[in-house]
């Protein structure tokens, strides 16, 4: 086993190609995914003749969405053949378990007693509904644009990555 340090150039190579990976899934998985959905929905309304609009009851869950992310990641990663990739998914999963966690630590004993009318329950139902839900409603889809459909494409970025890094090792080999 070979103790030589690694150079610290690798070093600022790896945190910029994570970087890079952050801004492809974080954005540009996001925007492709919200393009492709926008297009499915306008081809299913000329398909069928229909003004009123397809709804997809699954929202930002839908592999429609979603699914674009998983294939950037594994076209740009076989060819990248980046293995920290899945640094990814864990900083924008523990982004949103912090903001979520700081908006149901930040209720007030009175704030307490409106969510609970509101959401009919304990207050974490009303948070976890809001950042959660499937269909978003007034200034719920703000939080759900910024923070929960990033992490969703930053996920399934990651996974294809892997599954991208998979077949790049397999060449390489």
């Amino acid at each position: 086993m070979d103790a030589t340090p690694i150079p610290r150039d690798a070093h600022i190579e790896r945190l910029l190609a994570i970087v890079v990976h952050l801004a492809l899934c974080g954005v540009g998985a996001l925007l492709i995914g919200f393009l492709f959905e926008a297009l499915i929905y306008k081809l299913f309304d000329l398909i069928t003749g229909s003004r009123s609009g397809f709804q997809d009851p699954f929202g930002m869950y839908s592999p429609i969405f979603w699914g674009w992310s998983v294939m950037l990641g594994y076209f740009v990663n076989r060819w990248a053949g980046n293995r920290q990739v899945y640094w990814c998914a864990i900083l924008a999963l523990a982004g949103l378990t912090a903001i979520v966690s700081w908006d149901i630590l930040a209720v007030t004993p009175r704030q307490m007693e409106y969510y609970r009318t509101v959401a009919g329950g304990h207050y974490i139902r009303y948070t976890l509904r809001l950042w959660f839900s499937p269909d978003c409603r007034g200034s719920a889809c703000l939080g759900q644009f910024f923070v929960t459909a990033p992490c969703i494409t930053s996920v399934a970025y990651s996974v294809g990555a892997w599954l991208g890094y998979k077949q790049f090792t397999s060449q390489s080999s």
